[in-house]
Order: C-alpha cells, then structure tokens, then sequence
C-alpha cells in the first residue's frame, strides 16, 4: 500500500474505464489467475531468435501502460508509470529433443496460465516465452493482467512488434511509435464523467435497463450466486466461405454485413440452448473510435446488456436486422461503465447480472508480418 508522502513524489493517476471493475474483481476473485489475457503467436520459417526478443523488449517499452504500477491511498486504487521499469528479455526454450515438443509447449503455457497472476501476488503484469518447436518451427507465447490491456491493444502490441522485428531484420530503424499515453485516456475520461454527457447517458441506461428481458444462462444453474471458473469449454465453428457467401448475398439487399449476420446466427444459437426467444446478452464495446484511447495501451472495453427477442415469424436476415437497430442505438451510450449501471440500479449488492452469454466480435485486424512470416494467433485466455 502506497503512503500519502511516497503519492506526493509520484504523480499518480484515479483508475479508469474497466480498470475499476478489473481491480476489485481481480482482489476479491477466489481464482488467482481470473484476469490474464494470453495468446501465442505460431511462427513457420527461418526465425531470428535474438533480433525477435529484442523487438519483443522495445515494443513493450513503448506501451506505458505495462510500466504501470498499483496500489491503493485511503482506499482508493491508484496507478502510475514506475520510470525505473524495466524489461527483460523473454525466456528462450529449445524443446526439439522433446518426444512431442508440440504437447511440452501446450503444457508449459497452460502451467504458466495456472499460477497466482493476481495484482497482489507481486509477480509482473506481463511474461513471454519463444519456444522453439523444431528448426523451422515456433510459439511465442505472451500473457498480460488485464488492467494494462484488452484484446484490441494486445493485439496492437503483437503487431507492433511485428513490425519492429521486420525493420531490425532489414537494419532499418522502426516507425515512430504508435502508441499514445494512457494518462490522455485518463483525462479524457475524468473530464466525461463531469459534462452533460454522462448525464444523458446515465439517463437513458437507467431506462434502457429496466426494459430488457431476463439474462439467459447455458447453464441449469441460476446466474445469481455462482463462483466463476477458469477451465474453458472450448467450441469453433468455421462456415466455408463459399457457404458463408451464400446466406449473406441476399441479405446484403437490407444492408446487413457479414457480421450482422454472424450476430444474429450466435443469437439465434444461444436462444435454442437457453430454451429463451426473449433474453438479455452482453455484447463487447471497444470505446476507441473518437477517443483518445484510439491509440493508447490500456484496457477500455465495456461489456454492455442488449436484448434480444426472437419473434415467431422472423427470417434470419429480419433477426440480424433487429439486432444490428438495437446495437447502433446502444452505440451512441457506450462510454457509460457497465459497473455504473449496475450501482445506479442497485444490483451490486445481491450480485444480479445485467447479461448472461457474452457476445465478442473481433472485428480487428489479426494478421502479422514477420519478415515474410506468417504469424498465426492462437488465444488462450481472454480475461
């Protein structure tokens, strides 16, 4: 815990956006690692090895958002940018003499994924490894807390050192950084929850919410009350692209895209298993666009309710149509925390949820260029 004198020498900042709900939940989770988003990268060709974990050390110092530190002062949360922070190089694992090296790196990066991750357990926000899985062959494996990040900056950070690697192959100096600073974010977002804005927005949740249906569950337990898990049950679907073509042409007729589509067929999906035609579900804003936090590292998504309501005679196209009307409406509010929501109603204390299923369209772009190498992304946890 910080003291008042060392907060006078340090400028430090209030949480922000979804640090506040990450915080708490991070400290009162029976799960010790609840809150760490991992993926690793797959990387087919002649790789090398010291060149990438020195882009991996440069691009992680641009984002300062891994440079933070936290603590609380009289009881609040407060962060702020350690300037002697420093990173180390990522653990480098040869497992080519391994009998299957591909199940030991499975094994390594589940073990890790499985440890105290907490904020208080005192180890760092963030950890890589480069596992060499045969001479043509790796798995760069990350994984960061999510107060320092979400998906859409973890992505950008791979990217980033995508692209820093690339330049150090071709000995040529990286880009300027894309990266803003995170204390932008912060003002911006102190200064929203001053203005009329925030206002109006606290007004039409407080209406919207008493209007949706029941939060949906897959499971035969009630939503109220559970302990959380982090075993995954793991399901991929993939629609051939010519099959995929073929249910959206005719939609493209109501100016439905792809992913209007993708949502309602999700949609669709989780009312048959809820048994629900009426539900409430979570759906993943970015809070980006128009925003200082365009560029920044740190983590700003917001996990709002929306409804949904399958009607008797309704097509598919006439689903995703409904659905897509009831996200833009919603779009214009989604800066209003979801946590906010949650107190202004009154349902903190007896732990009703506003949602059930949560809905998370990645719409960024996930390609990387390694000089020439394909990086594939395989998530491991998404927080």
């Amino acid at each position: 815990m910080m003291t008042q004198e060392l907060e006078q020498q340090i400028k430090t900042m209030p949480l922000v956006a979804a640090q506040p709900g990450i915080w708490m939940a991070d400290q009162l989770s029976q799960q010790s690692n609840m809150w760490s988003v991992a993926h690793y990268v797959e990387l087919n060709g002649e790789l090398n090895e010291a060149l990438l974990c020195q882009a991996i050390v440069a691009g992680m110092k641009e984002a300062d958002t891994l440079c933070m530190r936290f603590s609380e002062v009289d009881g609040e949360a407060r962060q702020w940018i350690d300037p002697n922070a420093s990173f180390v190089a990522p653990c480098c694992v040869d497992l080519r003499n391994e009998i299957d090296p591909n199940a030991t790196a499975q094994a390594m990066m589940r073990d890790d994924l499985e440890g105290d991750l907490r904020i208080a357990s005192g180890n760092p926000l963030y950890h890589h490894q480069l596992l060499r899985i045969s001479d043509t062959r790796w798995f760069w494996y990350q994984r960061f807390h999510h107060l320092v990040v979400d998906g859409f900056s973890f992505t950008a950070i791979t990217r980033r050192i995508a692209n820093i690697y690339s330049h150090l192959c071709q000995n040529q100096a990286p880009e300027p950084t894309p990266f803003t600073p995170f204390n932008e974010v912060v003002e911006e977002y102190e200064h929203y929850r001053k203005t009329d804005a925030w206002r109006r927005d606290s007004a039409f949740w407080i209406s919207k919410a008493k209007q949706l249906p029941a939060p949906a569950t897959l499971s035969t337990k009630p939503l109220t009350g559970q302990g959380v898990s982090t075993k995954l049950i793991r399901q991929t679907l993939r629609f051939e692209s010519a099959d995929f073509h073929a249910l959206v042409e005719n939609a493209r007729l109501q100016n439905l895209t792809p992913a209007d589509m993708a949502l309602g067929l999700v949609a669709l999906w989780l009312g048959r298993l809820s048994g629900r035609n009426e539900y409430s579900a979570g759906f993943i804003f970015m809070r980006r666009m128009g925003s200082a936090a365009l560029c920044a590292t740190g983590p700003v998504l917001n996990v709002l309710p929306f409804g949904v309501r399958i009607e008797s005679d309704y097509t598919l196209a006439s689903l995703a149509t409904n659905l897509a009307k009831e996200l833009k409406g919603i779009r214009r509010y989604q800066r209003y925390d979801a946590e906010q929501i949650q107190r202004d109603l009154g349902l903190i204390a007896n732990g009703e949820p506003l949602y059930g299923p949560v809905i998370n369209l990645k719409m960024f772009d996930y390609r990387l260029d390694f000089n020439g190498i394909e990086g594939i992304t395989h998530q491991l946890a998404s927080g």
